[in-house]
């Protein structure tokens, strides 16, 4: 007899799969390498404090005397507040 029978309720078969999939052991991951970013590819991101001699007051309240928040890229930092560019 078919399992909608059995049960008196009328459910699809694939409903039915799902379920008995859902109880059985979780899906393993599949061997497939992983797909290949496409795209710019960046190596470093995010930002970093270093020191920089451009002025700016609120950055040395925040940061401390000669401290400059450097935005990360991937021919280095850059510095947010004058632009000057250095390896971090």
């Amino acid at each position: 007899m078919a399992r909608k029978e059995q049960d008196g309720r009328r459910e699809s078969k694939s409903r039915a799969a799902m379920r008995q999939s859902a109880k059985a052991e979780p899906a393993k991951p599949s061997s497939t390498p992983a797909p290949v970013p496409r795209g710019k590819s960046k190596e470093r991101s995010g930002s970093v404090v270093a020191a920089c001699s451009c002025p700016s007051e609120y950055q040395d309240a925040r940061y401390g005397r000669s401290m400059r928040v450097f935005n990360l890229g991937p021919s280095g930092g850059k510095c947010a507040v004058c632009g000057a560019k250095r390896q971090l």
